[in-house]
């Protein structure tokens, strides 16, 4: 607490301007639930005699200019408008030569304009999920985020650092492979979307005590945005399937031999579902995997090897040499025959020639696909019959799919013109493509089912994965291309087309969603409303698992909601009954799987959310003791209540309640608090409400998940921030001004223990205060005594 009074001066002194190369940043990032600023300092022309520094309003963000990272005050919270608040409302300090004799306080101030929480955005990454283990060895990370903040930086390591890769994408992308096979280990992975020039804060110039501004002064602000999870790589492999499974070429015969035959896994792949693996042979002996094809045509094949630089793979047809790999690590490769004819055989050999087994010390194949049709190679489903037409057709291009050797691509046309192709495939089953467009607004490619659109991207769009039930029969698959421009157009890009027919095993999906509606009270602010929405036990358990809303608004996975806040409840009830919801496996992959249910809430009002009020401590208090009463009042007809305290500088719960019946009003035997700004609040739980009703989620093919568990309930929550601390001195009463001499003499009592803070300005209304001299109350009556000459028109005395 901190009284000011005021008394007017008639004085003026001669402002001396300063120069001093001096550069101030700040910072402002996002993570989860949470907020933290953060400031830096750097001097140059002169450099300082000790160190510059600079504090906030309240002195809990500062920094100096030697370059030492533990000097920033870190300042966590769930409160941006708070925080905000503490940088924007008074005056900062910039202290030039800081504890030296020389020093000198320049103040100058912060404000900041259309900027909130709703700044930041809230990415989030879906794949790999918190805590998972994955047996990928090259996983596709795949987020969400803000494409309005211009840039990303994605960053996956060990936890010791062994491994690290990192790029830094345009703010659009939202999947990444990693580039490089990773170990078994443990791993995080971060992305962090930023703006490192945001133009919507800024300062003044400072100026010191005579009011002079300081020369040289410059200022930059950022604001970011991060999330980050942590998952393991493991060689656990899952259960074996068929070499042409494995081998995604199942219409070829396969065997195998040598002294150990190859066979499949999941450790070492290149598309990330499966591959073969050669057999584990001892020095000087071989394993082999062979097809024989049927017809003229050429194949392609994805091949590693990791083992001895004496051991290698050799390629072979009808017997004769046609290649060879040696045994050092390389990552996986792509490779081509173009001269196969029908009764060709196709050999692989893994030769081992050294006893150390370096590596896997085994060589692996993926990915193999063969047909006379280049264009049906580039979709890599060469086992149909594919045909183009339009005005341009489209044909085949290397190197342009993100996971593949080619890709399909459109032909130019002209104004209104199209370009399409088209296939037929036996159904039932389940259809999956990857499609892509870099074209304008007016351009489109459409997805055509039988005859009927079935599904189209428009504008630019980056590669997407679309997933679909085909019926029984033949189904006529085609993709158009038009061109609605007045000029030639761009193009687009088929790729990766998967067809699992529905006698193919399908593992059991099971689920069990916990929906609960919350009313939240932040301080002293409007309550606002949020639909939470997360996943207990769930299977198969390798997979990723994820539901949305039919907006997308309200999200999450595995004991993870998405953040989303509605101004009422309307609106909230309004998203939860928009459309269906999705839940997704494995989403955006070769192996997605959807169910959709409807969510309603026929009877819901606000009458079932009651407020929940906490009475002490009072949001924004001072000087509150370490052990004060926790008091509250809220719905008596919930099923329980919980009370949580938390440090909010430093972060971590300082205690938690047990469950509390919905009568108590008071906690007690609570953990003392620190001297700190703390976060107390209480959620009351309704779980026995049933007027939120949830269906059965269903498939494409109106299936059923073999296990379904659904729970909903009310939450409603109060949250108060409070300061702990010495008790707030009582206001001082300031005696009538009068000259001593040529001084001016300014008299009032002071108080024991109290800080007292002698201010002036030039202007009441509008002018900067700058402090003139401080001193501890002994409780005696004070004389301050100021040269007359002062520039000051007013006064004060502050007491804290």
């Amino acid at each position: 607490m901190k009284v000011k009074s005021l008394f007017v001066a008639l004085a003026t002194l001669v402002a001396v301007p300063l120069f001093a190369a001096v550069h101030f940043e700040l910072n402002f990032a996002h993570a989860y639930v949470d907020y933290v600023v953060y400031a830096e300092l750097s001097a140059s022309d002169p450099e300082p005699v000790t160190v510059h520094r600079v504090e906030s309003p309240d002195g809990r963000i500062w920094k100096e200019t030697d370059g030492d990272a533990n000097s920033s005050a870190f300042i966590w919270t769930n409160n941006f408008e708070g925080l905000l608040f503490d940088c924007t409302n008074g005056l900062w300090k910039l202290i030039l030569n800081h504890e030296d004799a020389s020093a000198e306080t320049n103040w100058f101030s912060v404000s900041a304009n259309n900027f909130s929480a709703a700044t930041f955005g809230d990415p989030a990454i879906i794949y790999p999920v918190e805590g998972s283990a994955i047996t990928n060895n090259q996983p596709t990370i795949e987020w969400t985020g803000p494409s309005h903040l211009p840039e990303l930086y994605i960053q996956v390591t060990s936890d010791d650092y062994g491994f690290y890769e990192s790029d830094r994408p345009g703010s659009f992308a939202t999947e990444w492979m990693v580039p490089t096979p990773m170990p078994e280990d443990d791993y995080s992975a971060f992305i962090n979307y930023e703006h490192k020039d945001y133009r919507d804060v800024s300062t003044t110039t400072p100026t010191n005590a005579l009011g002079a501004a300081l020369s040289g002064w410059t200022n930059k602000f950022g604001i970011a945005s991060y999330a980050w999870v942590g998952f393991s790589v493991t060689n656990h492999s899952a259960a074996p399937t068929s070499l042409g499974t494995a081998l995604e070429a199942d219409y070829l015969p396969w065997t195998t031999g040598g002294e150990a035959g190859w066979f499949s896994q999941t450790d070492e792949t290149y598309d990330g579902i499966d591959a073969a693996q050669s057999g584990a042979v001892g020095l000087f002996e071989s394993s082999w995997i062979e097809t024989t094809v049927a017809q003229d045509g050429m194949m392609q094949f994805w091949l590693n090897i990791d083992a001895d630089e004496s051991d290698y793979l050799e390629l072979t047809v009808n017997g004769d040499y046609y290649d060879t790999w040696g045994g050092y690590y390389t990552g996986w490769e792509p490779y081509e025959i173009y001269d196969l004819y029908a009764g060709d055989t196709v050999r692989w050999t893994f030769y081992n020639d050294d006893a150390t087994g370096e590596g896997a010390d085994a060589a692996f194949l993926d990915r193999v696909e063969f047909g006379n049709d280049e264009l049906a190679l580039a979709v890599d489903a060469p086992q149909w019959t594919w045909t183009t037409g339009g005005e341009d057709g489209w044909y085949p291009e290397w190197y342009i799919s993100p996971m593949d050797i080619d890709t399909a691509v459109s032909g130019y046309v002209g104004p209104l013109g199209e370009s399409w192709i088209e296939t037929t495939v036996e159904g039932p089953g389940t259809l999956s493509f990857m499609w892509n467009i870099e074209v304008d607004e007016a351009e489109a490619l459409i997805f055509e089912l039988n005859g009927s659109e079935h599904g189209r991207i428009e504008g630019y769009r980056f590669w997407q994965l679309y997933t679909l039930e085909l019926p029984a029969g033949p189904n006529t698959l085609r993709w158009t291309f038009v061109n609605n421009e007045t000029e030639m157009s761009g193009q687009a890009f088929l790729d990766l087309v998967f067809f699992t027919p529905s006698g193919a095993v399908e593992p059991d999906y099971e689920a069990d969603l916990n929906l609960r509606i919350s009313r939240i009270k932040v301080g002293n602010d409007d309550a606002y409303y949020s639909v939470l929405p997360y996943f207990g036990d769930y299977a198969p358990a390798a997979s990723t698992i994820e539901v949305v809303s039919f907006n997308e608004i309200c999200g999450g996975e595995q004991y993870i909601s998405w953040h989303n806040a509605f101004t009422n409840l309307q609106e909230a009830i309004a998203e939860c009954e928009a459309g269906p919801w999705t839940i997704y496996y494995d989403r955006d992959t070769p192996q997605e799987k959807t169910f959709t249910f409807n969510v309603s809430a026929p009877t819901l009002t606000t009458n079932d959310l009651p407020p929940v009020a906490i009475t002490s401590p009072v949001q924004d208090a001072v000087g509150v003791s370490p052990n004060p009463a926790y008091t509250w009042t809220g719905p008596t007809n919930y099923t329980s209540l919980r009370a949580f305290l938390f440090n909010e500088e430093q972060g971590g719960y300082i205690d938690v309640s047990g469950s509390m019946p919905a009568t108590a009003t008071s906690w007690t035997n609570v953990a003392t608090a620190p001297e700190v700004t703390n976060r107390f609040f209480v959620t009351y739980y309704n779980h026995s409400y049933a007027g939120i009703e949830i269906s059965e989620p269903l498939d494409a093919s109106a299936n059923p998940l073999s296990l379904w568990n659904e729970w909903s309930w009310l939450e409603s929550q109060h949250r108060i921030t409070y300061l702990v601390g010495g008790n707030a001195p009582p206001s001082v009463t300031i005696l009538p001004p009068m000259m001593m001499g040529s001084d001016l003499g300014l008299a009032f009592l002071s108080h024991s223990g109290a800080t007292h803070f002698v201010e002036w300005s030039t202007n009441l209304p509008s002018g900067i205060w700058y402090p003139a001299t401080n001193f501890p109350g002994d409780g005696t009556t004070n004389l301050v005594t100021l040269p007359a000459t002062h520039p000051a028109a007013f006064f004060r005395v502050e007491s804290q």
